[in-house]
């Protein structure tokens, strides 16, 4: 009868990368698991377990993925609300706790000049959520 032997696969060397990692220099086996200083693309260094940048567990640092540009979850800061589009603006006074607007209403304080009050509510003329022409909304 045949044993397989689980299949050996090539010790990985500084200079390899894995997503933003970049292997520095090899740190040994901890609890089993082959480590390595690594280094991310921001410059962030950390203790990295290979096993885990192989099978795609860990792509890059703590504070690169808190970077939207970088998350592969960021859309740029477009998304839709109960049907609304929503757009990403921090600064925005009717801003939410995600910094996000409803687009219909930047569209129409385009259109008015001003910024809108909290008493202003602006209504789609067709009743598609996501229409948002400036001749499609009414104040």
């Amino acid at each position: 009868m045949k044993r397989f032997l689980p299949k050996q696969r090539k010790m990985p060397k500084p200079g390899d990368r894995y997503g933003r990692w970049i292997l520095v220099k090899y740190l040994g086996k901890m609890q089993r698991h082959i480590t390595y200083l690594a280094r991310c693309d921001c410059g962030t260094e950390s203790e990295v377990v290979v096993k885990h940048l192989r099978r795609g567990h860990s792509t890059g640092c703590r504070k690169c993925s808190t970077v939207e540009e970088r998350n592969n979850q960021w859309n740029g800061g477009v998304k839709l609300n109960r049907g609304y589009k929503m757009v990403r603006q921090k600064d925005h006074p009717r801003c939410n706790w995600g910094g996000y607007v409803f687009e219909h209403i930047l569209v129409m304080e385009k259109v008015v000049g001003r910024h809108l009050t909290r008493v202003e509510s602006v209504h789609h003329k067709n009743g598609v959520k996501t229409d948002n022409r400036p001749e499609n909304l009414e104040l």
